[in-house]
């Protein structure tokens, strides 16, 4: 059962219309910028959808998305009050 403050969260962002889309340079550049500024050989810009976690942006990693028990975002906006 989805608390009401998750199911906000889920319903804003598929408001968004971001998941599923295309590469974007903008969000590639933030992510560059990211890995280079901490000097970290992986950073990224995910959403965390109901099921999984999806990347928007990466660097260092493979895979677009991955399930979201295995994501520590799906874990803060499990116990999340906002």
């Amino acid at each position: 059962m989805l608390h009401d403050y998750e199911r906000k969260r889920l319903a804003t962002l598929r408001q968004l219309n971001l998941l599923d889309t295309s590469p974007s340079e903008s969000f590639d550049r933030i992510t560059r910028m990211a890995s280079k500024l901490f000097g970290l050989p992986i950073a990224a810009v995910s959403l965390t959808d109901k099921d999984r976690q999806w990347f928007k942006s990466r660097v260092g990693v493979e895979h677009t998305e991955i399930p979201r028990f295995k994501a520590c975002c799906g874990e803060v906006a499990d116990t999340s009050g906002f």
